[in-house]
């Protein structure tokens, strides 16, 4: 056979027409193998934080599978099988995008990696939240209120996307994504800060679209809900007539409110972005 020539030329020092002979390379070959491994090493990093490789595709590998077929996709992979009992803290972000991309298609939205730039990584804010491409207010809103059971409600009858057409950031060109904190409740460090007071401070907000996916996401998760003892100012958010969007859960439902742009108390805090 060409095949076992050519390799017990090489030193693999491997017989062919033995079942189960032990791979055993000569000192000179596992030199090369190393060799060879090292510059494989950093293109595979590279694809690891591009996200063109997932954590299935090398379990994939080490179980002998083809780690590209299409069962090993993150959009058919069940988004429970992905999220793992560990705060964000302890994921990268391309896990995180994994998780994203593996729940949007369980949402019949399709996302993929190379549509998606990750941020650089600000300390502390360790929660990504990511955007697909056309994702608007009102279509985030109708996707908490199905899976939600209908218990949702927001303040205008109007639909989301006209009445809070001004965000300091959209999905309409292409996806995104964003750092954020990994908490419950909106961030303490924000309290009795008014959306005009954050402006002043230039402090990047998060917008309405933005904490209804992660209200999605979270309860993806945990089963559980955000802000139960806060309302989030949504200060990357503008109303038609200027006011400022909020949201948080309470009696057993998700609330979108108006608060004026100067409006400010303890329980109402925004949550800072990094992009």
């Amino acid at each position: 056979m060409l095949f076992e020539k050519n390799n017990v030329r090489k030193g693999y020092g491997v017989n062919m027409n033995v079942v189960g002979e032990v791979y055993k390379p000569a000192p000179e070959v596992l030199v090369e193998m190393y060799e060879t491994f090292q510059r494989q090493g950093a293109e595979i990093t590279r694809q690891f934080r591009d996200g063109t490789l997932i954590p299935a595709h090398v379990q994939a590998l080490i179980e002998h599978r083809n780690p590209f077929a299409s069962e090993v996709s993150p959009a058919r992979i069940n988004h429970a099988q992905l999220v793992v009992s560990k705060p964000c803290s302890e994921r990268t972000g391309v896990e995180q995008l994994v998780e994203w991309i593996a729940l949007y298609a369980e949402l019949g939205i399709t996302l993929t990696s190379e549509e998606v730039t990750i941020p650089a990584h600000q300390e502390g804010l360790d929660r990504l939240i990511v955007v697909p491409k056309g994702m608007m207010p009102q279509k985030a809103f109708d996707l908490c209120t199905v899976r939600f059971n209908g218990k949702t409600w927001k303040y205008v009858s109007q639909s989301l996307d006209k009445a809070v057409p001004t965000n300091d950031r959209t999905a309409e060109s292409g996806s995104y994504a964003i750092w954020i904190r990994d908490r419950v409740e909106a961030d303490e460090e924000l309290k009795n800060l008014s959306a005009d007071m954050l402006t002043e401070q230039s402090v990047k907000g998060i917008t309405l679209l933005e904490r209804l996916l992660y209200e999605i996401k979270y309860h993806a998760e945990t089963g559980k809900h955000l802000d139960l003892k806060n309302w989030t100012l949504c200060s990357g958010s503008r109303v038609s007539d200027g006011y400022v969007p909020s949201v948080y859960w309470n009696d057993g439902k998700l609330w979108v409110l108006w608060h004026y742009v100067s409006s400010r108390f303890g329980n109402l805090r925004s949550r800072a972005v990094s992009l």
